[in-house]
C-alpha cells in the first residue's frame, strides 16, 4: 500500500532509533512552518520514542495527549503519568505546549475521562483547521492497536465502540482480554479520517502473526485492529519481524 512505508530494522533498539529519527523530521517540518500539532502518543513500548525528541524542533503551536490511556491511579500504570517522565514532556511543557490530560485526578468516572478527551481532541480541530494530527502507534501481539482490543466473537460490538461513532476518544472495559482491562482510546474514526501521519512501532518474534495478520485481508479489523493502518493516510512503519521469518 502507497499509505505505508516499511522499514526494516535490525533489532527493537535500531527500531526505536529509527522511528524516533522519523518523528523528529516530521515534528522539524511542521515547527520550521509554525503549523499547529495535535501529537499523540501511544503507551506501551512506542512510549521509548519520547526519549529521543529533538527539544529545537517541537511545533511552537503543540497540543500534546496520549493515544490512549489505562484508566488507573497508578502512575506506573497509566499512560500520560508515563509520558509526564520523559524528556519530550519536560520540554514541551517548558516550551508552552498545551495538553489533554488523562489522568483520574477528583476521581472522574471511565466515561467522564474519555469524554473530556473526546472534547478536547474535537475543539482542537475545531480551532486548527490548518493544524495536523501526528500519532506515535503500536501493534500488539493481538493485533490490538491504541488500545482496541479484537473482538473476534462480537463484530457488533466492536463496530459499535470503535468504528460506528461519532466519537473520536472512548472508554471501555475489555473484559479480560488485556492485563489493563480498563481502557481510553481513540477510535478508528479519529484514526482514519483525522491522523496525517503515524510512526508505527512493531517489533518482537512475538507479534509475527500479528504482522502477517495485519497484511492479511480475509482478516476483519474486529479480528485484527492493527489493519486499520491500510486505511490510515500515512503510516511509516519501523519493525524487526523480517528477521523472524
Amino acid at each position: 500500500m502507497s499509505n505505508i512505508n516499511i522499514v526494516n530494522c535490525a533489532d527493537a533498539g535500531d527500531a526505536v532509533l529509527k522511528a524516533s529519527e522519523k518523528l523528529n523530521s516530521i515534528l522539524k517540518n511542521l515547527h520550521d512552518q509554525d503549523v499547529p500539532v495535535l501529537l499523540c502518543m501511544s503507551g506501551g513500548s512506542a512510549l521509548k520514542i519520547a526519549d529521543q525528541i529533538d527539544k529545537n524542533y517541537i511545533p511552537k503551536k503543540l497540543t500534546f495527549t496520549v493515544l490512549d490511556d489505562r484508566y488507573s491511579k497508578d502512575e506506573k500504570v497509566n499512560n500520560f503519568s508515563l509520558l509526564m517522565n520523559t524528556p519530550l514532556y519536560k520540554d514541551a511543557l517548558s516550551l508552552g505546549a498545551n495538553f489533554i490530560d488523562t489522568r483520574i485526578k477528583n476521581d472522574e468516572s471511565i466515561s467522564e475521562i474519555s469524554a473530556m478527551a473526546d472534547m478536547g481532541i474535537k475543539e482542537w480541530i475545531e480551532g486548527n483547521p490548518d493544524g495536523k494530527i501526528i500519532i506515535t502507534q503500536g501493534i500488539g501481539p493481538d493485533g490490538h492497536t491504541s488500545g482496541m482490543m479484537p473482538y473476534p466473537e462480537d463484530q457488533e460490538k466492536f463496530d459499535k465502540l470503535f468504528v460506528d461513532t461519532d466519537k473520536f476518544s472512548v472508554g471501555y472495559d475489555n473484559e479480560g482480554k488485556n492485563e489493563y482491562h480498563l481502557r481510553i482510546t481513540s477510535t478508528m474514526k479519529f484514526l482514519i479520517d483525522h491522523v496525517d501521519e503515524s510512526v508505527l512501532l512493531m517489533t518482537g518474534k512475538e507479534k509475527s502473526q500479528a504482522f502477517h495478520n495485519t497484511w492479511d485481508s480475509s482478516k476483519t479489523l474486529a479480528q485484527t485492529p492493527g489493519r486499520v493502518i491500510h486505511q490510515m493516510k500515512k503510516v511509516n512503519l519501523f519493525t524487526d519481524i523480517a528477521k523472524f521469518n
